[in-house]
């Protein structure tokens, strides 16, 4: 992976946009103040691939946007096998705004790489494409310089522990852990399935299971019995019932036909009185035709009457209509002058609403007043803004003037602190010479007290005159036997040494800080001058500008006469009453004015539609009493010769009749008597036909029944029986082929208990691990070697001798020594060599095309700066773009380019320097 372009905004100091091109770098240095951004460039590429941070991890993202800001946005394109693809993330402060694309690039253009995914999918494929985790990304890519020189100096167990922690081990002991849970979860189960088979299978064999059996089939047997017994029970009964039914029931239809034979002289009545009601029916509409129609004569007659008052009432209000709208057409002759008035009110309305944009009410008076000119006003506020802003501009440039004098006398303190620095860096070196004489010196004189503690070890076994056992050689003289304190000797080294460790620990904190301050202090002094020389240069132009306002008019007078004028025009259209309620009393004139022109005309249209209305109403009414008038007199002379035909008068006839619906009941109930009289005749004969001959006894049928019940009962125990002893002989069924699967599976988790216990046994150690760190320990050695050498010119390489690592150089006969006489340049070069080795172990098969070196270069004298920089360029050499992340200005001038990323009041920007 290789990244070629990154660009970002609103990301932690880089405020606006900025994009940076790293497609032809290969060796660069990112160069920069404290706190400008250089770091943050690095997780700018990080979040882009992986959401995250080494900083941050993924807790706490808001922390990366920039303050003030509502959100970042980071895109980064990058190479991978030949194949170019671009990632981008935004983010905001709320999780709806955040969002991420993946593209690949398809001609000249981006597509989308992965399109229908997840968001969790989308990284996944993300990190599929680059080849590397989260982890190994950070740690193969990002490379922690000072984490290596800890490697490389560090006891064989301070190596192991950061090894461990680089090559993330841990999980091994995880694997122990959960090998051992999952032994003793297996082991758990096996015992709960042993307690089981033993409480509630122990009893269940295959006896059990046949016993049962042979009872089911018992049972089964005497219910097929019983049900025999009780189909001919049940046969017998069914007849016995019929002939129960049958007596019942010819005694029933007996009852009903003597109870209709009673019923034959009501029901000749009704045949008599719906023959007279049929008789007169024919009459009866003549009668009611009669009496509707003088109904209607009459009706008629009214209706005329209230037509004419109507007509009458009709002309009086066509009269009134006509006078209100003479009176209403006289009044609506104002409208016009009403309407020019409320366009005046709203020109004033517009003028009051720009006073008050303006900032003026429209009571403002001022005796200079001028007519309103808009151009004018322009030219006086912008006057009076210029003003302003150059009074902000003198408070802006008397603070950086007051924080120059601050940064001034700060720096002044950086150089006091530095000679101080420097006077305890000589005289720590002094103290520590002593104590290493010291130390030395206890050394030797614990390794000779042990030598003669060694020989006194060996006076029993020697004699004057006798070979030595260890020697051969004849013993001359006895060795004293006075012992010496090796404890006291030893503790006292201990102590002589711990000392030195700490002053060489002292001596190398006040070197870094002496680096530090010494490497920026010079790019802090260059910057204090430029920020002054910008300073002076900004108060001339200030100067400059105020000389040129003050010969301008005073604009804030000048926008005060012009509103003047504008407010007393609105004033003069208002009057001085308020907008709303002068708009509101017109808008209501002209609104009342209309309607009641509008009402008027409504009402004179109104009375003479109604007059044309009710005139017609009349003549039509006139026209209807002279017809119903001949209908009645038609009625009459029908009626009349149908009465004389019955030979019966008006009142005969209305007590004779029915409603046709009463009539046409009575018919159909003398039609159902006859009927039904008929019809239980034929039921009498047919159930005496069918009853003669059959034998009928009352007591058999309560008999039968009881035997029936008793059957029934038998049967159903029975099938119950049946019903319980097969569910019963499925759970023993079921039951056994479940001891068996316990069994079996009880066999199956105790081979996997084995299995996990053995492997928990295996990982108890910590051999396994530190077999493992050998391994890889071996192969980084061998790695960082070759790189060590390619770097050097074949001078360097690295070995591994009683456990502690030494550099073999090959232009001095091979000779060994310890890494720890290494010269600054040569440490960082052998520190550089294993970062390497260790970056492509953890890449694994995938090529890296980038390295970024964290800052470690402080402290380094200019001879070994030359050495490291040397070997950055033959590093290069091997197809990686390297970037050096430092503020030491004269490695980052020996590099072929550089970013420089500087700090301003806006964000931080970045430029490219070849």
């Amino acid at each position: 992976m290789r990244p070629l372009k990154l660009s970002m905004s609103g990301f932690t100091c880089f405020r606006e946009y900025v994009e940076v091109n790293f497609e032809g770098l290969e060796l660069y240095a990112i160069v920069g103040p404290t706190g400008s951004g250089k770091s943050s460039l690095l997780d700018a590429i990080t979040f882009a691939l992986y959401g995250q941070t080494p900083r941050l991890g993924s807790k706490g993202m808001d922390a990366l946007i920039s303050q003030g800001e509502r959100g970042l946005s980071v895109a980064l394109e990058f190479e991978v096998g030949g194949e170019r693809y671009r990632v981008g993330r935004t983010k905001g402060r709320k999780a709806a705004e955040s969002e991420v694309r993946f593209e690949r690039q398809d001609g000249n253009s981006f597509v989308t790489a992965t399109p229908d995914l997840k968001k969790k999918e989308l990284q996944a494929a993300i990190e599929r494409v680059v080849g590397l985790s989260f982890d190994s990304f950070t740690r193969a890519v990002l490379l922690p310089q000072g984490e290596f020189d800890r490697f490389l100096k560090g006891t064989g167990k301070e190596r192991q522990e950061l090894l461990g922690a680089l090559l993330d081990l841990q999980h091994y002991r995880a694997m122990q852990e959960h090998a051992k849970a999952r032994a003793s979860a297996f082991k758990s189960q096996i015992d709960a399935l042993n307690a089981r088979l033993g409480q509630e299978y122990a009893r269940l064999t295959a006896e059990t299971l046949e016993a049962a059996r042979e009872s089911l089939e018992a049972t089964r047997a005497r219910a097929v019995s019983v049900d025999g017994e009780l189909k001919l029970a049940r046969a017998e009964l069914e007849e016995a019932r019929h002939l129960v039914d049958l007596h019942t029931r010819l005694k029933r239809a007996e009852a009903d036909l003597a109870r209709a034979e009673a019923e034959a002289p009501a029901y000749a009545e009704h045949e008599r009185r719906a023959r007279e009601a049929r008789a007169v029916a024919g009459v009866l509409p003549l009668l009611e035709a009669e009496t509707a129609a003088a109904a209607r004569a009459a009706r008629a007659e009214a209706d005329l009457a209230r037509a004419e008052e109507a007509l009458e009432a009709a002309r009086k209000r066509q009269q009134q209509a006509a006078a209100a709208l003479l009176e209403a057409g006289t009044a609506a002759a104002t409208l016009p002058d009403l309407e020019a008035r409320l366009a005046r009110l709203g020109a004033a309305e517009r003028d009051a609403r720009r006073l008050s944009q303006l900032g003026a009410p429209v009571t403002l008076e001022d005796p200079e007043a001028l007519p309103w000119d808009e151009e004018a006003f322009s030219r006086a506020r912008e006057t009076q803004q210029r003003r302003a802003q150059l009074d902000r501009d003198l408070a802006a440039l008397a603070r950086e003037e007051a924080d120059l004098g601050q940064t001034a006398e700060r720096l002044a303190a950086q150089r006091q602190r530095a000679a101080h620095l420097k006077e305890q860096s000589e005289a720590l070196i002094a103290q520590g010479k002593q104590l290493r004489a010291e130390a030395d010196a206890a050394e030797a004189q614990l390794q000779q007290a042990r030598a003669h503690d060694q020989a006194h070890a060996l006076r029993a076994q020697l004699a004057v005159g006798e070979p030595c056992p260890v020697c051969e050689a004849v013993v001359r003289t006895l060795p004293k036997s006075r012992g010496h304190d090796l404890a006291a000797l030893e503790a006292e080294l201990k102590t002589r040494r711990a000392r030195l460790e700490a002053m060489r620990e002292q001596l190398t904190e006040l070197r870094g800080e002496l680096s530090r301050i010494e490497g920026g202090l010079e790019a802090e002094v260059r910057a204090w001058q430029d920020r002054d020389r910008a300073a002076t240069a900004r108060r001339t132009e200030l100067e400059a500008a105020a000389r040129e306002l003050a010969a301008a008019p005073d604009g804030e007078r000048e926008q005060r006469r012009l509103l003047a004028g504008l407010a007393a025009a609105v004033r003069a259209v208002t009057g001085g009453e308020d907008f709303a309620r002068l708009r509101a009393r017109l808008e209501k004139e002209r609104a009342d004015l209309q309607t009641a022109l509008e009402r008027a005309r409504r009402a004179s249209g109104d009375a003479d539609l109604a007059v044309a209305a009710a005139t017609a109403a009349r003549d039509s009414l006139k026209t209807a009493c002279v017809e119903r008038s001949a209908e009645l007199a038609q009625a009459r002379a029908q009626l009349l010769a149908a009465l004389a035909d019955l030979g019966l008068d008006a009142a005969q006839v209305r007590s004779r009749a029915l409603p046709e619906t009463r009539i046409r009941d009575l018919e159909r109930d003398v039609a159902a008597w006859y009927e039904r009289l008929e019809g239980l005749g034929r039921a009498v004969t047919a159930l005496r036909d069918e009853f003669a001959g059959r034998p009928f006894d009352p007591a058999r049928e309560p008999e039968l029944r009881e035997r029936v019940r008793a059957l029934e009962g038998e049967a159903r125990t029975l099938a119950q029986n049946v019903g319980t002893q097969e569910a019963q002989l499925t759970q023993l069924e079921a039951a056994l082929q479940r001891k068996r699967e316990l069994e079996r599976e009880a066999a199956q988790l105790g081979r996997q208990y084995d299995t996990w216990a053995a492997l928990a046994q295996s990982l108890q150690s910590n051999e396994f691990q530190r077999y493992l760190l050998l391994e890889v320990e071996a192969e980084l050695l061998a790695r960082a070697g070759e790189l060590l050498a390619e770097i050097s010119d074949e001078r360097y390489s690295l070995a591994l001798e009683e456990g502690e690592y030494v550099v073999m150089d090959r232009w001095n006969a091979g000779e060994t020594r310890a890494v720890r006489t290494l010269s600054g340049g040569e440490t960082f070069i052998a520190s550089l060599s294993l970062a390497i080795a260790l970056s492509e172990y953890l890449a694994g098969n995938r090529r890296l095309g980038a390295l970024f070196l964290d800052e470690g270069f402080g402290t380094l004298d200019p001879q070994a700066l030359e050495a490291v920089a040397g070997a950055l360029e033959k590093l290069r050499v091997a197809g990686r773009a390297v970037g050096v992340i430092t503020h030491v200005a004269s490695l980052a001038e020996r590099l072929p380019s550089r970013l420089m990323v500087t700090k301003g009041v806006g964000g931080s920007r970045l430029s490219l320097v070849d």
